[in-house]
């Protein structure tokens, strides 16, 4: 107990005065409390060194050395931080330690005294990749640069840019090609001619019969059987039960070269920020009562050819052909239910094929594309998978009325009780906030839900609640790949 007392006392002087690490002989007995976290101590802002192109929404950027072996010690409860111009600082506060496969960990916790904060630090193959979000809209990136040496960088989510949106989805032509995410065939596919025949004289109209599941079961690797067309306001039928994974949901990321050559072609760097992103997304999940999770089934190379925007990426990989033969190959191979291509820059801060009304090809189309730079610190991953499973923007940032559910849109508060700032649920924007002028906008780890209350307001409406929204379909994406045919597919983070 003297030992801890010692090193709790020199580690709150360290914290306020910036004295030196504890240091105590390692007795028997007490050489775990000699295990002090050291502080993280930003020196000052290297802002001469940021690249807007690659790093957009990056404010301040630092070096500092850091080792991170330190978060394995037991001490490592606390970690102070010091920012350049705040002397104040903060106190990182450990929640959970967790080891995932072999050579994966993740410190887990928050800041002292903010409960809406979200700390995470991951490390892969001896590198990490640390996310620190605060509810004041202070977002800090920490990433190697080989050795001790880590960049931490500022990140200002009202800088990043908007997640994109893609315009309404025509129904696919009877026996032509699936339309791209612009609405029309994919380049090279050829439209089958029209036929014209004359029209046999029309029968008597049956009587309608009301909506049925498909009832053949789904093997593993196909696409879903047809859903019949049903209104808004039908419930969406059950998923098919041929597979048993119904709360995992498989992801297969794979980054291209510009994305590598943006972490100085450190892939260790690169699958600690995927299994970040990981841990980020699934917080979301059981932060909220919801029982889903994603698994990292894959970590992986891919080059795209001449596909430079987020857009032409996600429009190509709807072609089964050139590069993206071999994508769907290994999607398949490792049953992973959707993937997820990281890029190094785009004009919006994610775009994904949105489950629409009345799709049976979803399964086939069910990617998403996102920018390095978004990867962490905004839930950007856990939006786009949102849209993945049916959940829509906002109204007034989505006017599309294609929903799959007529309950799923994100959720905006832009004038919350007793002057409080406004806030917004993961599937929604700040568009508000920007065409109010509003600088003060919060983005939380929330799923809008119209029975539940953030600061006593309401977190969702009638046309609002993410939360049902992917209860009902989560399952059916869950689905797209049975997992449980692919035994020997392991994940590569934390869930096994």
């Amino acid at each position: 107990m003297m030992a801890r007392s010692i090193c709790s006392l020199a580690r709150t002087v360290r914290f306020f005065a910036g004295a030196a690490c504890c240091a105590i002989a390692f007795v028997p007995g007490i050489a775990a409390w000699a295990a002090t976290a050291p502080m993280i101590e930003v020196p000052k802002w290297e802002n001469d060194q940021i690249d807007t192109k690659i790093n957009a929404g990056i404010v301040n950027t630092a070096t500092i050395e850091f080792n991170p072996e330190w978060l394995k010690a037991l001490e490592s409860r606390e970690i102070p931080m010091r920012l350049p111009g705040d002397e104040k600082g903060i106190l990182l506060l450990r929640k959970e330690f967790r080891e995932g496969r072999k050579d994966v960990f993740v410190w887990l916790g928050t800041a002292q005294g903010d409960t809406q904060s979200t700390v995470t630090f991951t490390i892969v193959n001896g590198v990490l990749a640390g996310t620190i979000i605060l509810s004041d809209n202070r977002v800090f990136k920490l990433r190697s640069l080989g050795g001790s040496k880590y960049q931490i960088d500022q990140v200002d989510p009202r800088k990043l840019p908007p997640p994109g949106t893609l315009p309404e989805r025509p129904p696919t032509p009877a026996g032509g090609a699936a339309p791209g995410p612009n609405g029309v065939a994919p380049a090279g596919v050829p439209s089958p001619a029209p036929v014209v025949a004359p029209a046999p004289p029309a029968p008597p109209p049956p009587p309608p019969s009301p909506p049925r599941p498909p009832t053949a079961p789904v093997a593993a690797g196909a696409a879903l059987d047809a859903l019949p067309a049903q209104p808004q306001d039908t419930p969406f039928p059950p998923p098919p039960t041929a597979c048993a994974d119904d709360k995992q949901i498989d992801v297969l990321f794979v980054y291209t070269p510009e994305a590598l050559a943006a972490r100085s072609g450190n892939r260790s760097q690169l699958e600690s920020e995927v299994c970040n992103v990981e841990v980020e997304t699934n917080l979301t999940y059981s932060e909220n009562g919801l029982p889903y999770k994603v698994r990292v089934v894959g970590i992986e190379a891919f080059d795209p050819g001449r596909s430079s925007s987020t857009f032409n990426v996600l429009q190509s990989l709807e072609l089964n052909g050139g590069p993206f033969i071999s994508l769907h190959a290994r999607r398949d191979a490792l049953a992973a239910d959707i993937v997820l291509v990281v890029m190094v820059s785009g004009d919006n801060c994610g775009l994904a094929n949105r489950m629409h009304r009345n799709e049976p090809d979803h399964a086939v189309r069910a990617f998403a594309v996102i920018p390095i730079n978004c990867l962490t610190g905004d839930y950007s991953v856990a939006h786009e998978i949102g849209h993945l499973m049916g959940a829509q923007h906002e109204v007034a940032a989505d006017s599309a009325t294609d929903g799959v559910l007529p309950f799923n849109r994100g959720f905006m508060k832009l004038h919350p009780r007793e002057g409080r700032a406004p806030w917004y649920t993961i599937m929604a924007t700040d568009k508000q906030c920007v065409d109010a002028a509003r600088s003060d906008c919060r983005h939380l780890k929330r799923w809008s839900h119209p029975s539940e209350q953030f600061e006593q307001d309401d977190l969702g409406d009638a046309s609002s609640n993410e939360f049902d929204t992917l209860t009902k379909m989560a399952p059916l994406v869950a689905k797209y790949r049975c997992s449980t045919s692919r035994p020997a597919v392991e994940g590569r983070c934390f869930i096994p």
